[in-house]
């Protein structure tokens, strides 16, 4: 599967992994939240968390997960040099080699929104602590403006 799929569709891109003991869940609930403040419009986004733990994130296991929080968001997946090439194209840093002191398997990894047009280019960076309300407000904006002239 690759981004050609969603053409036609504004994506929102996350970077993340089922594991993970913060930043992952509450984005992912962010994502949530927006797309049910958005109603009928958030059937023209494609939602898609995208794992940094391809040896673990099975996508059985991902799609599992995601169902926790809006079975809308897409999980993909894939090897270790395809998950390193799409990161890189998204200039994602993500670190899966790096351990808790606890020796918890942690991948340290950034956790930005990406937000692409429907022809898939890049249009916004939404950082982390982008709120739920800020987020939908974003996202409607652009699904409301869609085919009218610029100002």
């Amino acid at each position: 599967m690759t981004d050609l799929e969603y053409r036609g569709r504004w994506m929102l891109v996350f970077f993340g992994y089922t594991d993970c003991p913060d930043e992952c869940p509450l984005t992912l609930q962010k994502m949530a939240a927006a797309l049910g403040d958005l109603g009928p419009l958030a059937d023209r986004m494609a939602p898609l968390s995208i794992t940094v733990d391809p040896a673990r994130d099975t996508p059985a296991r991902l799609a599992s997960h995601l169902e926790n929080f809006d079975p809308r968001i897409v999980g993909l997946t894939g090897s270790d040099e395809q998950i390193a090439a799409t990161a890189k194209a998204y200039r994602v840093y993500y670190s899966p080699s790096e351990h808790e002191r606890s020796g918890a398997d942690v991948v340290s990894h950034s956790t930005f929104l990406y937000l692409m047009n429907p022809a898939g280019q890049f249009d916004a960076l939404l950082p982390s602590d982008v709120d739920a309300d800020t987020l939908a407000a974003e996202l409607r904006a652009r699904l409301t403006s869609e085919g009218r002239p610029p100002n």
